[in-house]
C-alpha cells in the first residue's frame, strides 16, 4: 500500500516515520528553502528583503529565520488583518528552529485521554529528544550556587496547588555546547535545526496544488497534483495523510473540495498571549543557560486558566542587541567578554545590578483559545485571516484574570514589575488549531457534504477541536500517532 503525507514538519515527519515503521511505502511532501525560492523565481515573483521589522520574537531578527519567513509568505499566500500567521517553507517547518518547548507535565490531561500503548509511547520518545532543563543544569553544574538554590526552590513547590515544573524541551542534551546553549540562536542541538538525519521514507520535494478522489477508481485511489521543479506532476495514492498544519492543511483541503464556499469564514483557534517581566529572587540562573523556556506553570482555578512560560531575560537582551550590532572589531569583541566575567562575578553579590538581572524572566502567559474570535477562509489558494478576541476579554482580563494570576505568582514568591501586562499580537503564539474540525470527525477522516473519505486522514491541529492551553507540540504529535492507530 501507497501512502502520501503531505506536510513535512514535525507531525508530517512524524506521521512518515511512524507509518514506515510499519512496513508501509511511504512519500512525505513538501518544499524546501531552496525549491521554494526557486519557484518563487521561476514564477517571477516579486521577492525583496524588506527594512527590519518590529517582529514578535527576537529570534525573527536572525537572517536565517527572517530570509526564510520571506520566502515562505511569498510561497505560500496568505492576507491577514490583526493577525501574525507564519508557515515556513523548509524542512522540519517551525521546528527547524525552535526546539519546541514539549510541555510534557502539563499536558498530561489530555495526553492520557489519548489512551497510547506503551509502544506508541516509546516511538515517540524514540523518535523525539526530550531533555529536562533543571536535570540538564545540575548534571552539568552541580557546584553552581544558582543550581542548588533553583533545586531548593522547585522542591518546595512539589505537591502543592500549581507546581512549577522543569521545562521538557525538543533538544539533543549530548550536542549542547555548554558555553553557547540553544535559545534565539542557532543550534545543532535544536531538534530540527539541522535536517540531515537518517529517514526511512521517500522525500518528495514539491507543493501539493490539488487532491483529486477518483471516483471512477475500483480501488478508490487519490491522485495528487504536485508542483515539482520540473513543473506539475500526477502521482496516485491509496491513503492521503494531510499535516501540514492548520494554515497549510486548510488551504488544501478547501482548494480542492471546497471551492464553492471561498466567501465564507471557519473559526481558527489559538492562544492570546500576555507577557511581563517577573522577579524571582529564589530562581537565579546559571551563567550558561538556555535561552528558551527554563520552567513553567499551569495554573486551573475558579475561571482562570493560564499557562506561564518562564525565559531568562538576560537572553532575550542578548539576542536584540546582537541583532542590531555586528561586532566586528576584535578590541571591542574582547572588552565584550571581559565585561560578560565580570558581570557573571557580580550575580553572586546581592542586589547589585548583575544580581537582579539574573533573577528576572521574561513571562509569557497563554490563555484559553475560548477567548479567541479568529476566522479563515480560502480564495483560490490564499489564505485570509482576520484575528480577533472575545467581545469580553479586555474586561475579564483586567478584572479577573490578570489579579488572580499575579495573586498566584506572588504565592509563590514571584512578582511581576508590570501593573498591568502586555498584549502580544493574535496569532503571535505560533500555535493554531480547529480551522478544519467541522469538516472531519473524531478520527480526522475527510466529511464531503456528509460523506466520509475514509483514505484521507487529517492528523495535524486543524482537525482538532480543541488546542491545550499548554505549548501543545507534544500533544499534536502523540494525536497524530493515535489517529494513525487504524493503519
Amino acid at each position: 500500500m501507497k501512502i502520501a503525507v503531505i506536510g513535512n514538519g514535525i507531525v508530517g515527519y512524524t506521521a512518515s516515520e511512524y507509518l514506515s515503521s510499519k512496513g508501509y511505502e511511504v512519500d512525505c511532501i513538501g518544499p524546501d528553502e531552496k525549491s521554494a525560492l526557486e519557484m518563487i523565481i521561476k514564477n517571477k515573483l516579486e521577492y525583496k528583503y524588506p527594512d527590519q521589522q518590529d517582529f514578535i520574537s527576537p529570534k525573527f531578527s536572525r537572517p536565517d529565520i527572517k530570509k526564510n519567513k520571506i520566502i515562505s509568505d511569498e510561497f505560500y499566500k496568505k492576507k491577514t488583518s490583526d493577525f501574525f500567521a507564519i508557515e515556513f517553507a523548509n524542512e522540519m517547518g517551525l521546528a527547524k528552529y525552535w526546539g519546541a518547548n514539549l510541555a510534557c507535565d502539563a499536558l498530561k490531561e489530555e495526553i492520557l485521554k489519548l489512551a497510547l500503548t506503551s509502544k506508541e509511547i516509546k516511538f515517540i520518545s524514540q523518535l523525539i529528544p526530550i531533555l529536562d532543563v533543571q536535570k540538564f543544569y545540575t548534571k552539568q553544574f552541580k557546584l553552581h550556587k544558582n543550581i542548588r538554590k533553583i533545586n531548593k526552590f522547585l522542591e518546595n513547590t512539589k505537591n502543592k496547588p500549581y507546581e512549577i515544573k522543569s521545562s521538557k524541551l525538543a533538544i539533543w542534551s549530548e550536542k549542547c555546547e555548554i558555553k553557547n546553549l540553544p535559545g534565539y540562536n542557532f543550534s545543532k542541538a535544536i531538534f530540527g535545526n539541522e535536517w540531515g538525519r537518517k529517514i526511512n521514507f521517500s522525500r518528495i520535494i514539491g507543493k501539493v496544488e490539488f487532491i483529486e478522489i477518483n471516483k471512477k477508481d475500483p480501488n478508490n485511489k487519490i491522485t495528487l497534483h504536485i508542483n515539482e521543479k520540473s513543473g506539475i506532476k500526477k502521482r496516485q495514492y491509496n491513503f492521503v495523510i494531510v499535516a501540514s498544519g492548520s494554515l497549510g492543511s486548510y488551504r488544501i483541503i478547501k482548494q480542492s473540495f471546497f471551492k464553492i464556499s471561498g466567501n465564507l469564514f471557519d473559526k481558527i483557534n489559538h492562544h492570546p498571549i500576555i507577557t511581563t517581566i517577573s522577579f524571582l529572587p529564589l530562581v537565579p540562573y546559571p551563567r550558561y543557560h538556555f535561552g528558551t523556556s527554563n520552567f513553567n506553570l499551569k495554573i486551573k482555578s475558579k475561571g482562570t486558566e493560564a499557562y506561564v512560560n518562564f525565559i531568562p531575560l538576560e537572553s532575550a537582551i542578548k539576542a536584540v542587541i546582537e541583532s542590531k550590532i555586528k561586532i566586528k572589531n576584535k578590541f571591542i569583541q574582547n572588552s565584550y567578554y571581559q565585561i560578560s566575567k565580570i558581570t557573571n562575578i557580580l550575580d553572586q553579590i546581592p542586589f547589585s545590578p548583575n544580581w537582579f538581572l539574573r533573577r528576572l524572566y521574561f513571562t509569557n502567559i497563554n490563555l484559553s483559545s475560548q477567548f479567541t474570535a479568529s476566522y479563515i477562509n480560502n480564495k483560490q489558494g490564499e489564505i485570509n485571516i482576520i484575528g480577533g478576541l472575545r467581545s469580553d476579554f479586555e474586561k475579564e482580563l483586567y478584572k479577573k484574570i490578570w489579579p488572580s494570576l499575579t495573586n498566584y505568582l506572588r504565592n509563590r514568591k514571584i512578582y511581576s514589575l508590570f501593573i498591568k501586562p502586555l498584549n502580544v499580537a493574535k496569532g503571535a503564539d505560533l500555535h493554531y488549531a480547529s480551522s478544519l474540525s467541522n469538516y472531519t470527525n473524531d478520527k480526522g477522516q475527510l466529511k464531503i457534504n456528509g460523506e466520509l473519505k475514509k483514505n484521507i486522514i487529517i492528523v495535524d491541529s486543524s482537525s482538532s477541536k480543541i488546542l491545550p492551553i499548554a505549548n501543545p507540540t507534544y500533544y499534536f504529535i502523540s494525536r497524530a500517532i493515535r489517529l494513525l492507530r487504524s493503519f
